[in-house]
């Protein structure tokens, strides 16, 4: 039997799929490098009550790229737990929830005056969370366009016809 390929569309959505793995991770090392820097203002003498809200929304922010991560892994914990992330269109707009998120703590963190944020650091936290806000959207056009219901089609057809068990999840 001759070895069946993935059609080129389920390739783009794995590779989509693996973008949005990475930069969910991205997005979660750049809230702990907040973190790291938030608790060494504290360390250093910054009030407790001027970042306790900083700290956590970057727990927060934490969380979020934990789910983004975990969605994109397919782990079955996480989709038992929210079904929604199973819907682009949902899952779109939690990412550019998760976006504009990053985008106001990189923002918010710089703001203190006691907190020696890395430019660097800010920039790329700026630049992820553009990223994610665009996969966002294209997973929200995605929705709208109903290409959910057809790439999931494709797939179960390429599982059943290839004897491949890949992700049955798009």
């Amino acid at each position: 039997m001759a070895e069946k390929y993935a059609p080129w569309q389920l390739v783009l959505l794995n590779f989509f799929r693996f973008l949005c793995f990475v930069i969910g991770l991205g997005i979660g090392i750049t809230y702990g490098m907040n973190l790291y820097y938030l608790f060494k203002a504290l360390i250093n003498g910054a009030d407790f009550l001027d970042l306790w809200f900083l700290l956590l929304l970057n727990l927060y922010g934490i969380f979020f790229a934990l789910i983004v991560v975990m969605v994109e892994f397919r782990s079955d914990f996480i989709l038992q737990h929210f079904p929604s992330m199973l819907e682009w269109g949902k899952r779109g707009l939690f990412y550019a929830f998760n976006g504009l998120l990053s985008l106001g703590m990189g923002a918010a963190n710089s703001s203190f005056p006691n907190v020696e944020n890395d430019e660097a650091v800010r920039r790329t936290q700026e630049y992820i969370a553009y990223i994610i806000i665009i996969l966002g959207a294209f997973y929200l056009l995605g929705a709208i366009l109903c290409l959910q219901g057809k790439a999931q089609r494709m797939r179960e057809r390429f599982n059943g016809e290839s004897g491949h068990k890949v992700s049955t999840i798009v």
